[in-house]
């Protein structure tokens, strides 16, 4: 016996049974979820009070009692998500539970960034004393280049201060809650890598990871919706169709051997010699076949550095404004050195040809060649940079 049931008939039935089982669907929702949430919340709450502690509660309170009390606020949350873990709940209160735990996830999220990027806009952040700028390059900290960098350009330090405002703004409403994760998950994996790779302080570098951590989290929220945009929802754009599959795979894999080739017939790399590069001193030296000397100790007329990198061989004359930087060529079989440096302006470049070889001293190099139509020889000793 067939018995004829209509869409609306076929709805309303659907509609029952889900009202009938909706305890035992909701008992299918394992716990862990919440948990999951509890636990990222007090991640996010702990690292926004933090931030706020730090600004505004040290001029009252210890470093020790700021700590201490976002110590305290951390281990209230998570007790507080233990408790309701272990407590009999309803399966609605459960999911009611775990969406509120996301929303203070987000809450928190959201405090802590809109905090960071109105601190740029105060100039609370990255502001370099001046007194640094004395300090040579490779004496600066990791903290200080990165302050430096930043703080060269304000127009772009605004621009992440905006991004960090707008994105955590959208965090707070349901429509746009994802769009504002998009949005500060690429800014937070930058300032992560930069903290890291650039030795900033170690607070920092767990700060920064921990509220990676946290927008990451957010966005495995949706990962059945973003699945469904990115691979499985039609693309509603106009498509140019191969006839041929081996010529649509050629035209694809281009962009792979194109670049590969054109980088193997291109001879313009960085030179290596490691056994060449450095910061030498020049400890004596014989111009123009004048008796063998030794530098004078203040003196801007003679040579008194020489670098050598993969880019250029650099004569310093006592002074950093007085350099010459030239191009140059090296024979690793010869130990031959050819270097060509502009004077002036429509003046032909002189020609630096010399032969390199090690001195006595470990770390030492001796030259010895000539420059345009003048021999010189120079001794010269490697330092650290």
């Amino acid at each position: 016996m067939f018995v004829w049931i209509t869409p609306n008939d076929a709805k309303l039935a659907t509609n029952e049974y889900c009202v009938k089982n909706k305890h035992n669907m909701m008992l299918r929702k394992p716990l862990h979820q919440q948990a999951l949430a509890c636990f990222f919340a007090g991640i996010s709450g702990t690292l926004a009070m933090g931030r706020f502690g730090k600004a505004f509660l040290l001029p009252w309170l210890p470093y020790a009692v700021t700590l201490g009390l976002v110590g305290l606020y951390l281990i209230a949350m998570w007790g507080t998500a233990v408790v309701l873990l272990f407590k009999k709940q309803t399966q609605l209160n459960t999911i009611k539970a775990t969406g509120f735990w996301q929303d203070a996830t987000r809450y928190f999220l959201g405090l802590n960034l809109l905090m960071a990027g109105l601190q740029k806009f105060m100039r609370l952040q990255f502001d370099v004393p001046l007194r640094v700028f004395d300090h040579p390059f490779n004496s600066l900290h990791g903290d200080l280049l990165v302050a430096s960098f930043f703080s060269r350009s304000l127009p772009f330090f605004y621009i992440i201060g905006i991004l960090e405002v707008f994105g955590a703004l959208m965090l707070v409403f349901r429509k746009t809650q994802l769009l504002g994760v998009i949005l500060l998950l690429p800014i937070l994996l930058n300032i992560m890598l930069i903290n890291f790779f650039y030795n900033v302080e170690v607070a920092m570098q767990v700060h920064v990871t921990l509220l990676t951590a946290v927008a990451v989290y957010l966005l495995l929220l949706e990962y059945t919706r973003l699945a469904n945009f990115f691979f499985v929802a039609p693309s509603g754009l106009p498509q140019f169709n191969f006839k041929s599959h081996i010529w649509k795979n050629v035209v694809r894999f281009s962009i792979i051997y194109i670049p590969v080739v054109l980088l193997i017939i291109c001879k313009r790399y960085p030179r290596n010699y490691p056994e060449l590069f450095g910061k030498y001193e020049v400890t004596n030296y014989s111009w123009r076949n004048v008796s063998h000397v030794k530098r004078p100790a203040t003196c801007d007329s003679v040579l008194t550095k020489v670098f050598i990198d993969s880019y250029a061989l650099v004569l310093e004359y006592n002074d950093v404004s007085k350099r010459l930087a030239g191009n140059y060529q090296y024979d690793q079989q010869k130990h031959t050195i050819k270097a060509f440096y502009h004077i002036s302006k429509g003046i032909k470049p002189d020609t630096l040809v010399a032969t390199i070889s090690e001195g006595a001293a470990p770390g030492s190099k001796i030259l010895v060649g000539r420059i345009g139509k003048d021999n010189f020889k120079i001794d010269m000793q490697k330092v650290k940079y």
